[in-house]
């Protein structure tokens, strides 16, 4: 009898496993970043990428695509009717995010401060809406949608203010704080950032329009001005294939074989893709039974399918662009994938017995 009711409960979770691996959205963004980490290892290896060209695609994303990328991020509803559910998502976002910046700090205290530093960050930060999102999406619908946009909300002030100032190198002396926050609050990611911070906070204030019967803040540009929100959407849209054509370009400038035999990156990618989601469940289990939380499973289990993704391509071009550490910053990014394609039906799979 018992083995009966079991049964079919564990052909549930394979099937949702097997929903997981088999997501046409997901095998196609695992398929494209792939793909395009081998395009860029084979222009690499053709020698028809320099260090010109590869500086030159550094600058499109920093100066162009991430600005963009960072302000049509949140061009998002402020949704108040699911308020209290949103900021426990954001809640265990940025617990993780501060607890992972911690570990990362003492499993490489021996290290240099900027170095350490730079480790807690690639172990900490994964790509939310590359590989996260659009897995939560396929598997749990709206729950996934909403927990997909709740985590980025985190993320991107955590990577685009945090992180920038992190691997730039940029330091608040007292000798020198004028020119820093001049080089900080003039750089085009911060600007389109907190601008974009702004105006989705004050949506519910700002004068509405209404287009189709639902009203909408003037600033959602969206919907107020579709033509130049595809505009800066397209060219914010080059991140992802840039982000990884550098990586196999990185890649490619040394032997393959060094991804595979670096320690440091195989660390930093086990601790992204494997470590950090057991932790944030076993997170997730305590708020449950000591707040009475009633989270759904979709909704913790989209938490977790977010929280493990890869290394961020973010972090990775401004290690690339400001020569921290690049060759192991995509290292860590390539390796983190592949372990991410292949734990994540495992962690969803422990998701649906623990919840």
């Amino acid at each position: 009898m018992k083995s009966a009711l079991i049964e079919p409960e564990m052909i549930f979770m394979i099937e949702k496993a097997l929903k997981a691996i088999t997501n046409e959205d997901f095998l196609a963004a695992i398929t494209t970043a792939i793909l395009l980490i081998i395009l860029g290892f084979a222009l690499q290896k053709m020698k028809l990428f320099n260090e010109h060209s590869k500086k030159t695609v550094t600058t499109i994303l920093m100066k162009i695509a991430l600005p963009c990328l960072a302000f049509v991020g949140f061009l998002i509803d402020f949704n108040t009717q699911t308020l209290q559910e949103s900021l426990w998502i954001i809640l265990f976002t940025v617990i993780g995010y501060l607890l992972f910046l911690g570990i990362g700090r003492l499993l490489y205290m021996k290290k240099p401060h900027d170095t350490a530093s730079l480790y807690s960050i690639l172990i900490t930060f994964g790509q939310i809406t590359l590989f996260g999102l659009p897995l939560a999406k396929a598997i749990y619908q709206e729950n996934g949608i909403l927990v997909g946009n709740m985590m980025s909300i985190p993320f991107r002030v955590f990577v685009y203010i945090y992180c920038f100032l992190a691997v730039s190198g940029i330091k608040f002396e007292k000798e020198t704080i004028s020119s820093t926050l001049k080089n900080v609050f003039c750089n085009p990611i911060i600007i389109a950032m907190l601008c974009s911070i702004l105006l989705w906070v004050l949506q519910p204030i700002m004068p509405k329009v209404t287009i189709n019967e639902v009203q909408y803040s003037i600033f959602r540009f969206d919907k107020t001005v579709p033509w130049i929100y595809k505009t800066l959407n397209t060219v914010a849209n080059l991140t992802m294939p840039l982000s990884m054509l550098l990586v196999g370009i990185t890649l490619g400038e040394a032997d393959i074989k060094t991804a595979f035999s670096n320690k440091t990156a195989w660390l930093i990618s086990v601790f992204r893709s494997v470590i950090s989601p057991l932790v944030l469940i076993g997170i997730i289990y305590v708020f449950v039974l000591l707040f009475k939380l009633t989270l759904t499973k979709e909704v913790i289990a989209s938490i977790v399918i977010c929280f493990a993704a890869p290394v961020s391509a973010v972090v990775n071009t401004f290690c690339i662009h400001y020569n921290r550490e690049p060759t192991l910053s995509s290292n860590s990014c390539f390796l983190s994938t592949l372990l991410y394609i292949v734990f994540i039906p495992f962690i969803i799979v422990l998701v649906e017995l623990i919840f």
